[in-house]
């Protein structure tokens, strides 16, 4: 048994075995050892498709149902892919400079960001239609969702800030109402790259010029936290 032990171990190692069993007498003894043997090893990966899509695609972003939708910068444009055929669903014109693309967390929109136009267009995943525009400030390159779906948050790239966006009424969140106007809120040089955390809570935003990322504290929307990190973080 210890030698049938000794292999079942090596077979472990080796990442084939994920169950082991031992059996005893009840002397405490080994009576017998079985394995369920399986090979846990990732299987290669292969390209299954390729989709024509726009010039110049930025970003990709899949929807729960499995739709892909691909903003094309050059082509100011967004492809729709149905993922179960590979097949072109549509091309959504009209979003000038389309770079960054984010879906809801329960697909019933995708917000694009417009470099050229320093806006975010709203699309509607049931009609693939563009139904709401919102002007933010500067060139929005990153985009990040809240989890609840509740807030959208953009990192504008030439302009210190990032962009708050209320999904239910699609308008801009003033996020310092001492201030005159909608507020954004500051955070780093040329912010770029965007994610938000597992309950919502913070927001973390890169700054390529700065070297640092921003912790944005989403119950307050100001930066808490910088952290300084390598050179020209992209995302």
């Amino acid at each position: 048994i210890p030698t049938q032990l000794g292999m079942l171990k090596d077979l472990k190692k080796e990442g084939r075995i994920r169950y082991l069993g031992v059996t005893t007498t009840s002397d405490g003894q080994y009576a017998a050892a079985t394995a369920t043997t399986i090979t846990t090893a990732p299987p290669a990966l292969r390209v299954i498709a390729t989709v024509s899509v726009g010039t110049n695609p930025q970003s990709v972003a899949v929807t729960p149902g499995g739709t892909a939708y691909v903003a094309n910068f050059a082509s100011s444009s967004v492809t729709v892919i149905d993922t179960v055929t590979n097949q072109l669903v549509t091309n959504i014109s009209g979003l000038p400079g389309a770079d960054a693309v984010a879906v809801a967390p329960n697909g019933s929109a995708v917000y694009v960001g417009n470099n050229s136009s320093g806006t975010v267009s709203v699309i509607d995943t049931a009609t693939n239609q563009v139904v709401a525009t919102i002007g933010v400030v500067g060139t929005p390159t990153g985009i990040a969702v809240s989890p609840d779906g509740s807030r959208v948050y953009t990192a504008n790239f030439n302009s210190p800030t990032v962009s708050v966006i209320d999904t239910a009424t699609n308008t801009l969140v003033d996020t310092n109402p001492t201030v005159a106007g909608v507020q954004p809120i500051k955070v780093g040089t040329d912010p770029r790259g965007m994610a938000a955390n597992s309950d919502g809570t913070r927001v973390y935003v890169s700054n390529v010029a700065s070297n640092t990322v921003s912790v944005i504290s989403t119950s307050s929307d100001t930066v808490s936290s910088t952290v300084t990190v390598g050179n020209g973080p992209q995302g």
